[in-house]
């Protein structure tokens, strides 16, 4: 091939674009890189690996001499990959190259060409000539196959001259030895999780470069469906120019799109061999793969049998949209959008298969144990006696396990009779109560019990009835009736027999139950002993999400008690439990997340509290478990209040506001979100909101405060404080710390003890004040309480430099006081942390203080009378709330007044 013949454009840096998003990260990462040998970029069409390395080019790279080219399918021919490899470093390299290496391409292209190493080693040694740093680009390498050019690409990268740079872009990657390369750190590695773009980068792209303004909502909708993949962004942005509802085309875009169904048909499918896209199609349906389940699924037109796991590494190894779940590299998903894509082309192409594959589906899912994903892949091939059946078979189980709504959707998507499948009407009036649907429950039962009425008492008609007897059990705790609770838990276990594991499952339930009756009559003790004899009933019968849920009733009764130290430990415990049989987490991980980072927040460890709390939420969204997602989210709100984070809280609590007023909550969780509303309300100062709360929920303090509302009453409290009703919040303060002391719980005397003292200083009672404190000081110390206190603002923070400067709380007050320096990092506290600030005098009087004067001393330096001394002196005391010099000091230096 003459040199004339070359296409010149295939050595053309492609241009950057001026409406190009910045990437700061990946260049930086790109310019480190070119340190060593060798850079790969490797992903998926659409993720702007050639894009990157061109705006690299024209910003940090434009000085270093840049070989580029593009390949394409026809390059695979040994001679002619060598022409242009040659061609594009003669023109970044000019007159560096020796004419002779052109004589070599004969030898290439005769009949018997000789080794490669005969051609590459004159290459090599003709380069490592050249002085300069340089880079050579190979775009688009995914389209060579060639093992003949692998095999010279691998002897050029092991005897690369010090000056040159290669950077591989691909789709793939390439057959080279990328581990040995690994091994001797020779190898930067840009892959597909790096050129996703972030949020930030995704708003920037779509406001900015495309032209749109989309709201932050709008924008998170789209970044989590793409999984910033940039070019369903840029076909998605596309789209919408000239679209008159841009949210409603956000909620609906998918992969079905035809813009994106276009791209990933032409630019992805229509490349891959008949086996590879046969597998696609079918696994499509799939939301989790590994390789088992993909070899039950798949009927290929091979006569090799499918070897599940190892396409989905190979299909890995090609950036075919497969994504790993596990290190192990044992579960896979597809990118969002490839799956809608493939789903919508195997509904179009073969409508016949889906039942069948649907089928196969349900049944490896339930020979392994994935019963939720086996009903639903039955359902989905139609085969509604076999989801019938395997509801009333497992859902007990998946009631336990906390799959409430999935299982009230299968009802729901499946018909039944009540006559032929009692079970499934039973576990449906359970999911009912389970999801607050009380007035629906006692309807639902009728029919089942009617029936088994006049049969004889064989254990499965027992059980039956027991677990109908547990349900209304369950149902009356919800509305706050104890005492029929009980007693329908106690015919429960009258009912039950003892021979069947199912019914020594409901067992544990029912004596759970009654262990909820007694937690909610405020009877802790009681409540923890059923709960222990549920966890060993439960652990009996083998049913590990009982003994998750008495441990996690018995966690929080630990924080009840003010355990946090046991409370953590248990929660911690179960979650490790609290895994599903596919490795996912259970719904019942949820409330143990909530539990964890209510811990954390307390004691100050804000990030691992985000954590936990998004960890809560995602689980809630995810299992449609609106209530305690509500909770989770105010929690968050005040986690991000107390990192100033005022935008983001406000934003967080309007979607804990949205949840919690869509369903009526049941008992216990309305008091919840009551008083994490009310805590967020008080830290915004809307007093307004406060009072509004008090009037609906009907309190006042001449009230007889029934457990469990002792939490609304704090609430009240906090409102007559704020609102400078000292006397009636110190007169109720006193009936609740009462009651809490009664019934051991610590948790609430720790909250409480804090607000009488904070009333005692706003009398200016100091010696009570400080009493309170001390006393709640060692309370809060050996369990790590730290929140409940700087959650108290400038007054707490008053209060603790005045015990720390009596030394009242066995030093306590200066750590927490050293939290508060970290958090606030106040340079300049003095006038702000004292009610009543000192004059200009008074602190001339207190640094002579502390530099040792006497009165006398003072008077003659600041020309005034004794008396007058003696005056200052006392308005400094009173002020500081001390009785001594020593003590004035003290509180001076923490509030810097010397500084």
């Amino acid at each position: 091939m003459a040199s004339s013949s070359l296409l010149s454009t295939k050595f053309f840096v492609p241009p950057v674009r001026a409406t190009l998003t910045a990437r700061p990260r990946l260049l930086a990462r790109l310019a480190h890189g070119l340190d060593g040998p060798l850079t790969l970029l490797s992903a998926p069409a659409g993720y702007g690996k050639t894009t990157l390395f061109s705006e690299w080019r024209a910003g940090p790279g434009a000085a270093v001499p840049l070989a580029w080219l593009s390949l394409d399918a026809e390059d695979n021919d040994l001679p002619r990959f060598y022409q242009y490899l040659l061609a594009c470093l003669e023109a970044a390299l000019p007159g560096a190259l020796p004419g002779a290496l052109h004589d070599l391409l004969p030898l290439l292209q005769s009949s018997e060409p000789p080794p490669f190493e005969a051609v590459l080693t004159p290459l090599a040694n003709a380069l490592a000539e050249n002085q300069r740093d340089f880079v050579l680009v190979l775009d688009d390498y995914h389209v060579i196959q060639t093992s003949a050019i692998h095999a010279a690409l691998a002897f050029l990268l092991d005897h690369l001259p010090p000056a040159m740079h290669l950077a591989i872009l691909s789709r793939t990657d390439p057959p080279l030895p990328l581990a040995r390369w690994r091994a001797r750190s020779h190898i930067l590695e840009i892959r597909e999780a790096d050129l996703r773009f972030t949020p930030d980068e995704a708003a920037a792209f779509l406001n900015e470069g495309m032209g749109l303004s989309l709201s932050a909502e709008d924008l998170a909708a789209l970044e989590s469906r793409t999984e910033g993949w940039i070019a369903g962004l840029q076909l998605a942005a596309l789209s919408m120019q000239g679209c008159n509802d841009i949210h409603a085309f956000v909620s609906a875009f998918t992969g079905s799109h035809h813009y994106v169904m276009d791209y990933l048909v032409e630019e992805v499918l229509k490349l891959q061999p008949k086996n590879v896209s046969g597998f696609l199609l079918q696994t499509s349906l799939l939301d989790r793969l590994c390789g088992s389940l993909c070899e039950a699924v798949v009927r290929l037109d091979t006569a090799e049998p499918v070897d599940g796991q190892g396409t989905l590494e190979t299909l890995e190894e090609m950036n075919l949209f497969v994504i790993p779940l596990d290190d192990e590299r044992r579960w896979y998903r597809y990118h969002h959008l490839f799956a809608d894509v493939l789903r919508k082309r195997l509904q179009h192409q073969f409508p016949h298969l889906l039942p069948e594959l649907h089928r196969r589906a349900s049944q490896w899912y339930e020979r392994n144990g994935c019963i939720a994903e086996s009903i639903q892949q039955a359902i989905s091939a139609g085969d509604q006696g076999r989801a019938a059946q395997l509801i009333e078979q497992n859902g007990c189980t998946l009631l336990m396990s906390g799959e409430v709504s999935t299982l009230l959707n299968w009802a729901g998507a499946i018909e039944f009779q009540s006559a032929n499948h009692p079970w499934l009407a039973i576990q449906k009036a359970w999911a009912l109560a389970l999801s607050g649907s009380l007035e629906q429950i006692e309807p639902t039962l009728q029919a089942p019990e009617q029936l088994l009425a006049p049969l004889e008492p064989t254990v499965e008609v027992r059980t039956m009835q027991g677990t109908i007897a547990a349900a209304r059990a369950q149902c009356a705790n919800l509305r706050g009736d104890t005492q029929a609770a009980a007693q329908y838990a106690r015919r429960a276990l009258d009912l039950l027999p003892d021979c069947s594991s199912i019914a020594q499952s409901i067992r544990s339930v029912a004596t759970s139950i009654l262990g909820d009756a007694s937690w909610i009559n405020g009877n802790l003790e009681q409540a923890a002993r059923a709960y222990a004899e549920a966890i060993r009933i439960g652990r009996e019968a083998g049913n590990l999400h009982m003994v998750i849920i008495a441990n996690t009733n018995l966690a929080d009764i630990c924080m009840e008690q003010g355990q946090l130290h046991q409370a953590a430990g248990t929660y911690t415990r179960s979650l490790q439990m609290a895994v599903r049989p596919d490795g996912q987490r259970s719904p019942l991980a949820a409330k143990l997340y909530a539990g964890l980072g209510r811990i954390a927040y307390e004691r100050s460890q804000l990030h691992d509290a985000d954590q936990n709390l998004r960890q809560c939420i995602e689980l809630c969204r995810q299992w449609g478990e609106d209530d305690l997602q509500a909770i989770a989210s105010a929690m968050l709100a005040r986690l991000e209040l107390a990192r100033g984070n005022a935008e983001k809280a406000q934003e967080t609590f309007r979607e804990a506001e949205r949840l919690a007023g869509e369903h009526p909550l049941p008992l216990l969780r309305s008091i919840q979100w009551k008083y994490e509303g009310a805590r967020y309300w008080l830290a915004q100062g809307n007093l307004e909101k406060l009072s509004q709360l008090i009037q609906q929920s009907a309190l006042s303090t001449m009230d007889e405060i029934p457990y469990p509302r002792e939490p609304e009453y704090i609430i009240l409290l906090r409102t007559l404080l704020a609102q400078d009703d000292v006397e009636a919040g110190l007169a109720l303060a006193q009936r609740l710390l009462k009651q809490a002391l009664a019934a051991g719980r610590m948790g609430l005397v720790i909250e409480i003890l804090i607000l009488q003292a904070l009333a005692f200083q706003a009398q200016k009672e100091t010696e009570p004040a400080l009493a309170a404190l001390e006393r709640v000081l060692s309370l809060a110390q050996p369990e790590g309480y730290v929140r409940s206190f700087l959650d108290e603002g400038e007054a707490m923070t008053r209060l603790l430099c005045q015990a720390q400067s009596r030394q009242v709380g066995s030093g306590y007050a200066g750590v927490l006081l050293s939290r508060i320096g970290k958090i606030t990092a106040m340079t300049q506290p003095s006038m702000q942390l004292l009610s009543e600030p000192l004059t200009a005098r008074e602190v001339e009087v207190l640094k002579l203080i502390q530099a040792g004067c006497s009165n006398q001393d003072i008077a003659r330096q600041l020309v005034i009378s004794l008396p007058t001394v003696k005056r200052h002196i006392s308005n400094v005391y009173a002020k500081l709330g001390v009785q001594s010099r020593t003590q004035a000091v003290a509180i001076g230096k923490e509030l810097k007044i010397f500084d």
